[in-house]
């Protein structure tokens, strides 16, 4: 799980899975640009750490669902590393949860078109700088809610679920040109949302925890770990997949009583 050598994007990186992701291809050897949308300063700030590992890096500030944004945002990783080798896919919106009575049209679109529409331009304007060099590595950040259904989240559960059908027919698509695709579907994960989360109703953080049969949250560095490998070579023949890291949350349905 060596990335030396590397030039990638992570979309998404100030904060939370695509900090924790940036920061570890960092380690493993990888230049990373760093995508934002809203807060420049924490996305610098994951620059200046990844530039005192001794690696190349910038921020660049681009809404995935535009594509004059995207095709800036690609133009600049090339311009600065000379080439491209890894794509994050990890950039997302969540809509407020509501049921689906009530769910608004501008929310629903919008999320269609940053967690599915984004991974799309991204993927479709980084794709020749990649056919150019013969390879290259897409890594879509996909989430539980493609397969496991919960009250309140019907748009942001139909953008993964769409997600993941992007990445097969990626898949399928690129692999004549070396190029691989894959998704990494995180379950309930410690980000400083999902805490903020659990934590808004008492017992709501036992009853999730009683659910996952591995009895805790995952880390952020657990997910960082899976993308790493699945940009690496350790994972060459490994393409058009959806790995789901969940600690055994869809295998079991908690303690019966």
């Amino acid at each position: 799980m060596v990335l030396e050598g590397r030039c990638s994007i992570v979309t998404g990186a100030s904060r939370g899975i695509g900090k924790g992701i940036a920061l570890a291809m960092a380690r493993t050897g990888a230049d990373v640009l760093v995508n934002y949308l809203s807060n420049r300063e924490r996305a610098q700030s994951v620059v200046r750490e990844i530039q005192g590992m001794g690696r190349r890096s910038m921020a660049v500030r681009a809404d995935v669902s535009r594509r004059a944004d995207v095709e800036r945002l690609i133009a600049e990783a090339i311009s600065l590393f000379g080439r491209l080798d890894i794509l994050v896919n990890n950039a997302a919106f969540y809509a407020p949860e509501v049921p689906l009575l009530q769910v608004d049209e501008a929310d629903w679109d919008r999320t269609i078109a940053v967690n599915l529409k984004g991974p799309f331009l991204c993927t479709q304007i980084a794709v020749p700088q990649m056919i150019e060099q013969g390879s290259g590595v897409v890594v879509n950040i996909s989430s539980l809610g493609s397969t496991v259904a919960m009250h309140d989240m019907v748009a942001y559960s139909a953008s993964k679920g769409g997600l993941e059908g992007l990445t097969r027919a990626q898949a399928l698509e690129l692999s004549p040109y070396g190029i691989r695709v894959n998704a990494l579907s995180p379950g309930h994960i410690d980000t400083e949302e999902n805490l903020a989360w659990v934590a808004e109703v008492p017992g709501r953080e036992d009853r999730f925890r009683a659910r996952i049969a591995l009895g805790r949250l995952g880390r952020i560095e657990e997910v960082a770990s899976v993308a790493v490998f699945l940009a690496s070579d350790a994972s060459a023949y490994l393409t058009g997949q959806v790995i789901y890291l969940e600690g055994g949350l869809m295998s079991w349905q908690g303690p019966v009583v």
